[in-house]
């Protein structure tokens, strides 16, 4: 038998597959205002406090929470994680700057944590509740529901200055960087500080590079965690005092923890092979799960909606006058009205 033959085959040269869509780089420029220069970063967060107070400040009074109370509790968190937010950043994050310069931790506008803030409103939340006998569950409900889009206009405030840059990527939500060539050559020890120019490898002849950034993560992942909390409130009248608390605890905590990992193996210091704020996650989630074994006592889910828990506020007396003093007095003299039951009359400011 003859040997077939086969005919030949052209073989084409396949079009390279097209890149892959990735998000542009947007950088927001500080905006000239005499000798202070106004910077995207602070008036997104400036503009998340003011938000996020507002509607912790709705929520408690259509759940029958002291507005009082909560402005008061509200004022000494925002103050105290401001603090602890640059305290945290310093002490953990940059330990060395201390022994170099004690008067950084004085400085509050060089550099903060975010987790740090959390961690600095959480505890002067309970320390202030306790003084004025408010309930942690309820009254940390509305404090929470205004903290998380607060929280996510400051993460709007992260992504724009892109600093939180991590590893490269070829994932669609990357940003893709300026080019490199703009940033200088950086000591190993400098190369956590700077955004840019963290040893990436790059193809060749390419000169930009796409890379994760967290801050722009979070801005997506605390949106959702707000429209979870709305469905809550819409949905579900009867949930336990805590409920906010316990899912926002369970839901972000976590979260965070696995996307630290994307961030550059020597970019953040690690205790026990953890960052900083993958520590405070472990204890985000066991606070979560305290919170629900709060919420099955009898005592404090029966605190969701109740005359008594407004009675039992010790707020501080405006103008001298205590709660419950009488503002006129009676009309026969020597006669004074019967004291009623400590309750809170105060007017709304």
């Amino acid at each position: 038998m003859g040997a077939t033959l086969v005919p030949h085959r052209e073989y084409k040269v396949l079009p390279r597959a097209a890149p892959k869509p990735m998000l542009p780089f947007i950088e927001l420029t500080s905006i000239p205002l005499g000798p202070l220069p106004i910077q995207p970063f602070g008036v997104l967060v400036a503009t998340g406090v003011l938000v996020g107070t507002s509607l912790a400040a709705r929520y408690a009074v259509q759940h029958r929470c002291d507005e009082d109370a909560l402005r008061y509790l509200g004022m000494r968190v925002v103050v105290v994680g401001v603090i602890m937010a640059h305290v945290v950043d310093v002490l953990f994050y940059t330990p060395g700057k201390v022994m170099d310069d004690p008067l950084v931790l004085v400085r509050f506008w060089e550099g903060i944590s975010s987790y740090g803030g959390i961690l600095g409103a959480t505890i002067a939340f309970f320390i202030w509740a306790k003084k004025i006998n408010a309930n942690y569950l309820r009254y940390g409900d509305a404090v929470v529901f205004g903290f998380v889009p607060g929280f996510t206009l400051g993460r709007v405030g992260c992504a724009t200055a892109h600093d939180h840059l991590g590893a490269q990527t070829d994932f669609f939500l990357g940003v893709q960087l300026p080019p490199l060539n703009r940033c200088p050559e950086l000591k190993p020890a400098e190369m956590a500080e700077t955004m840019g120019c963290q040893n990436w490898r790059l193809p060749d002849g390419t000169a930009n590079v796409v890379a994760h950034d967290l801050g722009l993560y979070e801005v997506f992942i605390c949106a959702a965690l707000f429209i979870i909390l709305m469905l809550i409130r819409k949905f579900w009248k009867t949930r336990p005092a805590g409920t906010m608390i316990a899912v926002a605890c369970l839901y972000y905590a976590p979260i965070r923890f696995f996307l630290d990992f994307l961030r550059f193996p020597n970019s953040d210091p690690k205790y026990f092979g953890l960052t900083p704020a993958q520590i405070l996650c472990i204890f985000t989630v066991l606070g979560g799960v305290m919170t629900i074994r709060a919420m099955r006592n009898p005592k404090n889910a029966s605190l969701m909606e109740t005359d008594e828990s407004l009675a039992a506020l010790k707020l501080p007396p405006i103008g001298g006058k205590k709660s419950g003093e009488s503002d006129s007095k009676s009309g026969s003299k020597g006669k004074t009205k019967p004291k009623t039951k400590a309750k809170i009359t105060r007017k709304k400011r």
